[in-house]
């Protein structure tokens, strides 16, 4: 017999009623074998005691006691819900989620106001801009006095690096086991999205649980760029093709590779348009098990290509169906273009892959938290798409 969920949150700080919350599979929790978990303010509730059917989710007024800022006790009349430990690298609040990694250690934003970012990148402090920083109001003013470079943008489009302090050309920085190489460089980009760092996790743990049934995997790492997740998935023991338009950028991503000790690493480095190899691994039939792509707003192909994801994203995941293995894995997706919304993602990618026993598609926002602070920088949106 099926119930209905029945749930009544509150916001412990407000202590106002919150109706948002979110609900995603796991295969392990506290030593069981399968459940259901939803996080509620940091919180986990764990459904693995009964059968629900989640289409049918209901609010009513139940009586709720607070134990503590940890535990929640729900009277409900058929429900038993077990409380257990929170769950690291989810900020949620009021119903929003936001993924992020706390390992963060050789990476911080240390400050954030008008229209820029202070960041700490090993050593060394930039200064960056980001139109999303609109508050005026700096945490620390004479931290900002230690910066090594600020990039400036020019009016007239694109911008430059301005030398505060003597500052190397290259440096490397740490996540974990992985190492890469950092750059300033024109539009003030560096090499490395930290915030990539909580997919990385994401990647490492699918990858090596898999690991465990299955002898080789074949990853498809699509729109590439320096290569943090061919990194981690080459640490985890996947064999990946690595796939970018730049060579520039495809040169970065080997010696980000050969940085991380992985050298000896299965991984083929390929510089192309993204749409036109998928269509040449089409007619040779070449598989995948997992595919990751991170693609632009907009951007140009190897010999000129044209991409916009708005026009391109919806022929792309159906090509990439095509070379899906009879066994995957997951699809992984970044998006940053205001445009497409996590939705959007989420209905492309259930028609896309319509054909395939679609175990789940999840879609968060990923971010960077300011350090001794409650502020979240957002960076995109990831969209992960699983298989059965």
């Amino acid at each position: 017999m099926k119930h209905d969920l029945i749930i009544f949150p509150i916001d412990f700080e407000s202590k106002s009623i919150i109706s948002e919350f979110k609900i995603n599979s796991v295969k392990k929790i506290n030593g069981k074998s399968e459940g259901n978990i939803l996080f509620i303010n940091n919180n986990v509730l764990d459904f693995t005691d009964s059968k629900f059917d989640f289409e049918k989710i209901r609010i009513v007024n139940r009586q709720i006691k607070k134990l503590s800022n940890l535990i929640l006790f729900f009277r409900l009349h058929i429900l038993n819900i077990f409380i257990v430990t929170p769950i690291n690298n989810i900020y949620e609040k009021g119903g929003n989620i936001m993924r992020y990694s706390k390992e963060l250690k050789t990476y911080e934003i240390l400050d954030m106001a008008d229209g820029e970012k202070l960041e700490r990148w090993g050593k060394y402090i930039l200064i960056r801009p980001d139109p999303q920083i609109i508050w005026k109001e700096k945490k620390n003013p004479a931290l900002w006095k230690q910066a090594h470079a600020r990039y400036i943008r020019s009016q007239k489009g694109g911008g430059h690096w301005e030398v505060l302090k003597k500052i190397p050309a290259s440096w490397d920085i740490s996540y974990k086991d992985l190492k890469f190489n950092i750059k300033p460089m024109g539009f003030k980009h560096t090499g490395l999205f930290p915030e990539q760092s909580t997919n990385w996790d994401y990647i490492i743990s699918k990858i090596s649980d898999e690991k465990k049934n299955k002898k080789e995997i074949n990853v498809l790492n699509l729109f590439a760029y320096t290569g943090g997740a061919t990194v981690a998935a080459a640490y985890a023991g996947a064999n990946v093709c690595h796939v970018d338009s730049s060579q520039g950028m495809t040169n970065w991503a080997k010696e980000n590779l050969v940085s991380s000790g992985l050298k000896s690493r299965k991984v083929r480095f390929l510089v192309d348009d993204v749409i036109k190899f998928v269509k040449r691994e089409i007619r040779r039939n070449n598989k995948y098990d997992i595919i990751i792509m991170d693609p632009p707003s907009y951007g140009r192909g190897k010999n000129g290509e044209v991409w916009n994801i708005e026009k391109d994203l919806y022929e792309l995941l159906n090509l990439c169906n095509k070379i899906l293995s009879d066994t995957p894995i997951f699809v992984l997706i970044n998006t940053y273009t205001g445009g497409l919304s996590g939705t959007i993602i989420k209905n492309v990618g259930s028609l896309a892959f319509k054909d395939k026993r679609i175990k789940k598609i999840d879609f968060d926002e990923i971010g960077i938290k300011q350090k001794d602070s409650e502020i979240f920088l957002p960076c995109g949106i990831t969209t992960i798409i699983e298989f059965k």
